[in-house]
C-alpha cells in the first residue's frame, strides 16, 4: 500500500500525462484515459461533458484541437483523494502572456476518469 505521499505522486503522474503527452506533445496514446473518461471545457460547464470517451478526447488530440501549447509551467497542485487541481500557466505559439490554467483531474485505478478545464486569457487575466 502506498503512503500520503505515493499517492499524491501517483496522481499527479497519471494527471500530467493529460498535460504533457496529450497537451504539449500532441501525442494521444500517452494519456493515461479510462475507456468512459469525460471532459468539460468552460464552453462545456453547464451542459453535457465536451467529451464522453477516452477516443473522443484522443481524436481530438490527433486532429489538433490542443495544438499551439508549447509548454506548461509554474504548476502547483492541490490533491485531496482521488481529485487533484493544476493552477499553471499554459504558453500558447504567438502569444506573449501565458493563459492560465485551472484543471481538475479524478484518478481513479491509474486512470484519468475526468478532466475539467477552465482557463483565463492574459488580458482577463490583469497580467502579472
Amino acid at each position: 500500500m502506498l503512503g500520503a505521499m505515493g499517492e499524491r505522486e501517483e496522481i499527479i503522474g497519471v494527471a500530467s500525462t493529460y498535460l504533457d503527452a496529450g497537451l504539449v506533445n500532441d501525442d494521444a496514446d500517452g494519456v493515461l484515459l479510462a475507456p468512459d473518461c469525460r471532459r468539460w471545457t468552460q464552453q462545456s460547464y453547464h451542459s453535457p461533458p465536451r467529451n464522453q470517451s477516452a477516443e473522443e478526447i484522443r481524436a481530438g488530440i490527433r486532429r489538433g484541437d490542443e495544438q499551439g501549447i508549447w509548454s506548461i509551467d509554474r504548476r502547483r497542485w492541490i490533491v485531496e483523494g482521488n481529485q487533484a487541481v493544476v493552477l499553471a500557466d499554459l504558453h500558447f505559439k504567438g502569444l506573449e502572456e501565458p493563459v492560465i490554467l485551472y484543471e481538475r483531474f479524478m484518478v481513479e485505478d491509474g486512470l484519468i476518469r475526468e478532466i475539467e478545464a477552465i482557463y483565463l486569457a492574459p488580458e482577463r487575466a490583469g497580467g502579472r
